[in-house]
């Protein structure tokens, strides 16, 4: 089975609005999410895969190419892991 994003348990997130934040309780950070990284985050509960988050970026979006959503979404989960606010399930 292929391992699907998943968002970091330990963050808490919020939307506001269209855009969202992250509230690192034991550093106390708080990260600002824009309108479409809220979209996404809350997306990632282990339960949509990559492909089912492009297919709803898409369609949310009005995005016509799907290799623009791809490359997107594959950029702004690379940031999110890099940043330790994913993961994968197991």
């Amino acid at each position: 089975m292929t391992p699907l994003p998943i968002a970091n348990p330990e963050l808490v997130f919020r939307t506001d609005g269209e855009e969202g934040l992250l509230f690192d309780p034991e550093t106390g950070q708080i990260i600002y999410l824009n309108e479409t990284a809220a979209f996404i985050y809350g997306l990632l509960d282990g339960k949509h895969s990559r492909e089912q988050i492009i297919g709803l970026l898409m369609q949310k979006y009005d995005i016509l190419d799907r290799e623009v959503a791809q490359n997107d979404l594959d950029a702004m989960l690379q940031d999110m892991h890099e940043a330790n606010l994913i993961g994968e399930t197991a």
